[in-house]
């Protein structure tokens, strides 16, 4: 059995120093969320989990606020990803380890609903953990995951 971890950015602001959506940082409020939700994240195992985060400024930030000590690849490619576009991603990983995602909306919530076959609405700074009857993430899809966790 393995585990997928779905985490939504934390609240960022509204514009950025350069004026591209991929630079806005977190805002106070998205910073004070990522506090709130490690102190309930410190008493899962992360030792044996991937970390995909977009290179998005606020996945970035609200990873390391959550994650100070992992390992972890930043990736354009989940930059305001689709659901079939994160799907594609997971199931190409072919591991046989739990899988953690930071991304963002519509994408992370299409995804999670479509995995679960029901209607998941992910708010910032929101965790989901997602449990499949598989060794390896190139089986996931749709309706084969069960909601183990869910933070809001």
């Amino acid at each position: 059995m393995i585990s997928l971890f779905l985490i939504r950015h934390a609240d960022a602001e509204l514009n950025s120093f350069t004026g591209k959506d991929i630079d806005r940082n977190l805002s106070n409020f998205g910073k004070s969320q990522c506090v709130e939700l490690r102190s309930k994240l410190k008493y899962f195992d992360w030792s044996e989990v991937h970390f995909f985060v977009s290179s998005s400024q606020r996945t970035v930030q609200t990873f390391e606020l959550l994650f100070e000590e992992n390992k972890v690849r930043y990736l354009p490619e989940l930059y305001l990803a689709s659901s079939s576009e994160m799907l594609g991603f997971i199931n190409d990983l072919k591991s046989n380890d739990s899988v953690c995602i930071v991304a963002h909306n519509e994408g992370i919530s299409a995804l999670a609903s479509y995995l679960t076959g029901q209607r998941i609405l992910m708010n910032t700074a929101n965790f989901l953990e997602l449990k499949f009857d598989f060794r390896s993430t190139e089986y996931i899809s749709s309706e084969t995951g069960f909601i183990s966790q869910f933070v809001f």
